[in-house]
């Protein structure tokens, strides 16, 4: 892990690193029946849609879509495990299998990726993947009690844990939050926009503080990739067919934009920044203007993917 951890930062001081596609589009383009995702498995509810049950019951297909990524190009291969988490897994009766989820995701990730770099000399890293879960610490379900929460900061770390274990014990090299939607213009829609850095700092806490107990445990190192994904305003095209110069955003305004969800994510822990899943090529290139402009401010770097 420290080999690998070192190779890392190595690589990303020269240049950014090349991470992979989205196992979701990939595994819907095959259109797969529930019995598939399903297998061997004896779970009570409808599996269909539980993407990160196939490392389970299709760790060939998985196989398969990690190599696709690698061949591709990708340096940086994740884990098919977005949603599998103790409180998403809950939707799908599969809580229990958390573990085992991750492990064999972890482990399908690494052989691929060790296979890949044996292939053609090209060094390649396993980030174990963390997404969002269906409950918040920020906001209510409920309109006529706005204090209450369905889950509590103890709870949702706990989830974490036990999640990025796995993913460190089946060989996971780093950690990528993905999809935590934190910006100011994401949230605008749910949150008021005070709670965007705190929201960003927390997520970046929380991640910390579980791979700090983990580390203290085992004594390997661990990072945190803090996530800046995208936003709902574009740069590149406009909301109006009628009037196609027009723009909902303007550049400076989208830097300070990006510039504050990587502040926040620094300052709560992350060690590396990671620009994802912005299908905007215009707004991807503010995301990395705006964290080359952070770092600039801060006087120190972190690396970038």
């Amino acid at each position: 892990m420290i080999r690998a951890a070192e190779r890392l930062r190595a690589e990303a001081a020269k240049r950014i690193l090349v991470k992979d596609g989205a196992y979701g589009t990939e595994v819907q383009a095959r259109r797969l029946k529930e019995a598939e995702y399903r297998g061997d498995l004896d779970l009570a509810r409808d599996q269909k849609g539980n993407n990160d049950q196939l490392n389970l019951s299709r760790p060939a297909l998985m196989r398969e879509i990690a190599l696709s990524f690698a061949d591709a190009g990708a340096e940086i291969l994740a884990t098919n495990t977005f949603n599998a988490n103790r409180i998403s897994q809950a939707d799908y009766g599969a809580e229990h299998l958390v573990r085992e989820i991750n492990l064999a995701a972890a482990r399908i990730t690494r052989e691929v990726a060790a296979e890949a770099e044996a292939r053609d000399g090209i060094a390649r890293w396993v980030a174990g993947a963390l997404g969002p879960t269906n409950k918040t610490l920020s906001l209510s379900p409920d309109v006529n009690d706005p204090g209450f929460r369905e889950v509590d900061f103890d709870t949702m770390s706990d989830v974490y844990v036990e999640q990025i274990e796995s993913l460190v014990e089946g060989g996971a090299d780093i950690l990528a939050t993905h999809h935590f939607y934190s910006t100011r213009f994401s949230l605008a829609d749910y949150y008021p926009e005070v709670l965007v850095r705190d929201i960003n700092i927390e997520a970046a806490r929380i991640i910390r503080e579980a791979i700090e107990a983990a580390s203290a445990r085992d004594g390997v190192t661990r990072f945190v990739a803090g996530a800046i994904g995208p936003t709902n305003k574009t740069l590149s095209l406009s909301p109006d067919v009628n009037d196609p110069g027009f723009r909902e955003i303007d550049w400076d305004t989208l830097v300070e934009v990006y510039r504050e969800q990587a502040a926040a994510l620094i300052e709560g822990g992350a060690d590396f920044v990671l620009v994802e899943t912005v299908f905007d090529t215009l707004n991807a290139k503010v995301a990395v203007f705006a964290v080359e402009k952070l770092f600039a401010d801060l006087g120190r770097r972190h690396p970038v993917m």
